[in-house]
């Protein structure tokens, strides 16, 4: 089904102004259901495969309600998919119809659409989920790749250019190591290194390379300590540079930091160069345990199932009724708004608390008694998808697995490891459009 990226996004209360008029548009039928208008036939040989890697703008609705808006949430940029059977349930069949150039209307009914899933808030049995698509390019996974390598390493570039131009501002005395880090040794410890096997405990900064503070530990006058394996590449390799004791800077370019997922609520952007300056106040040797090493080394595969599990007795043990979409998310309603729904096109400004499953509290806009405000297109998957099911004014709370939410790359100066499962309290106090 298309609810990951695109329809899981939700959902606005009126459509954008559509220039394709659906209703005056001749459907032809296919034996799944599926309902269709091809609006532009392209020249071109080189349909959409299952598994095919799709560059498309697309518009979504259910009944007359929209869903998402690729337009709107992209800058008017088209998005770029991979479309399966598996992601797209029947409207693969209309998909397969497609070259690059075409655009074309699709319907199906919301039942067969959402197969044994969770209905988006305001949507009934018998409403019509309709897509609206315009297709750009058709590339397969092997083309995919080389491209995803090719952007990756023109990335490398733009950060490294950011990153000179930002220690020539600050006439900065810098190393650099292989990876692309840039590292600046403030003040020496007392010898001693950390291991990406050792827990550490640190003070630390972290800033955009404009000056941008979006964390530091000594603003809450509290140093953290966490295991060097569990945080952003940029931490592990930098933090060991530093003596215990020591001072410094670390100059991270994105494919060290977040890349293209930043954490939710911070201004940190997709493909952010990150500035950190970290003191390095102790190694704490980590212990592996029998019990934590199969943790860590969990196949990804069965990691959703694992999930699943750990939520469910979360949820009989705390006696939530809790619903769950086709994703694996689930979320509870404790309290009602004013019946408005965001979609992952929106800004929205929040209140929330992250816990893990033990209580473990990791973060809390209430703590710092200020709400924060982001756009739902730029944070976890699990925010992305979840927050749309409340209601502008109202709360809930937000159950959301490892793949949903950081998975193995646990963000650092946190007590979140990999593949945890994290619960958020969250209150909708505003959309913003």
């Amino acid at each position: 089904m298309m609810f990951n990226k695109i329809s899981k996004a939700l959902f606005v209360c009126s459509l954008l102004a559509v220039n394709t008029n659906v209703n005056a548009q001749t459907f032809k039928k296919l034996p799944n259901s599926l309902e269709y208008s091809i609006l532009k036939d392209a020249p071109g040989n080189k349909k959409i495969l299952d598994g095919s890697y799709v560059s498309l703008h697309i518009r979504t609705k259910v009944a007359d309600s929209a869903m998402f808006d690729s337009y709107k949430m992209n800058n008017d940029e088209p998005i770029e998919q991979q479309l399966t059977t598996a992601f797209l349930g029947g409207f693969m069949e209309g998909f397969k119809m497609l070259t690059a150039g075409d655009s074309a209307i699709m319907r199906m009914p919301i039942d067969s659409a959402f197969k044994g899933g969770q209905l988006p808030p305001f949507a009934k049995s018998g409403d019509k989920v309709t897509y609206i698509v315009k297709i750009f390019s058709v590339k397969s996974k092997e083309e995919f790749d080389a491209d995803k390598k090719l952007s990756a390493e023109k990335q490398v570039g733009i950060d490294d250019k950011i990153l000179q131009d930002y220690i020539k501002a600050n006439k900065l005395k810098v190393k650099k190591t292989a990876s692309g880090l840039y590292y600046v040794i403030d003040q020496a410890g007392n010898g001693k290194h950390a291991t990406a096997a050792d827990k550490v405990k640190v003070h630390y900064k972290g800033t955009l390379v404009d000056g941008t503070k979006f964390d530091s530990s000594y603003d809450r006058n509290q140093p953290i300590d966490f295991p060097l394996a569990n945080v952003i590449k940029g931490w592990t390799e930098g933090i060991p540079l530093l003596e215990e004791g020591g001072k410094g800077k670390l100059l991270i370019p994105s494919g060290l930091a977040y890349g293209q997922n930043p954490p939710p609520g911070s201004p940190i952007k997709p493909n952010s160069v990150l500035i950190f300056e970290v003191e390095l106040l102790e190694i704490l040797k980590e212990e592996s345990t029998p019990e934590a090493a199969p943790q860590t080394a969990q196949p990804a595969a069965n990691q959703g199932a694992i999930d699943d599990q750990i939520i469910q007795e979360y949820i009989a043990k705390n006696k939530l009724t809790a619903k769950k979409t086709a994703s694996g998310l689930y979320y509870v309603i404790d309290k009602t708004g004013n019946g408005k729904h965001a979609t992952a096109a929106d800004k929205v400004k929040v209140h929330y608390k992250g816990t893990l499953v033990d209580g473990t509290k990791f973060d809390s806009s209430y703590d710092r008694n200020e709400p924060i405000d982001f756009p739902l297109s730029q944070v976890i998957r699990g925010w992305t998808e979840g927050i749309p099911y409340l209601e502008e004014g109202g709360k809930g709370k937000l159950l959301i697995p490892s793949g949903l939410a950081y998975g193995q790359k646990a963000p650092p100066g946190t007590p979140i490891k990999p593949n945890d499962v994290l619960i958020f309290d969250v209150e909708l106090l505003e959309i913003i459009k």
